[in-house]
């Protein structure tokens, strides 16, 4: 299964490829390659949140044991 990470990398990249083979560089093309670049960026980021938050616990809860 891909993460919303990865499919939103890869549509980026999608867009980005199209528009290099069709040489577009309409406004409307380039605003939805950076919003779905963001879009991956902000799920990227989340997801490093949500590992750092889970490491934190798990740091925790082994001081407790030590």
């Amino acid at each position: 299964m891909r993460s919303v990470i990865q499919q939103k990398a890869e549509e980026a990249l999608v867009y980005t490829q199209v528009a290099q083979a069709q040489k577009d560089d309409s406004p409307e093309l380039m605003m939805l390659i950076t919003h779905t670049q963001l879009e991956a960026r902000a799920a990227y980021i989340q997801a490093i949140t949500v590992f750092a938050e889970m490491m934190q616990k798990r740091i925790k809860l082994v001081g407790k044991h030590l």
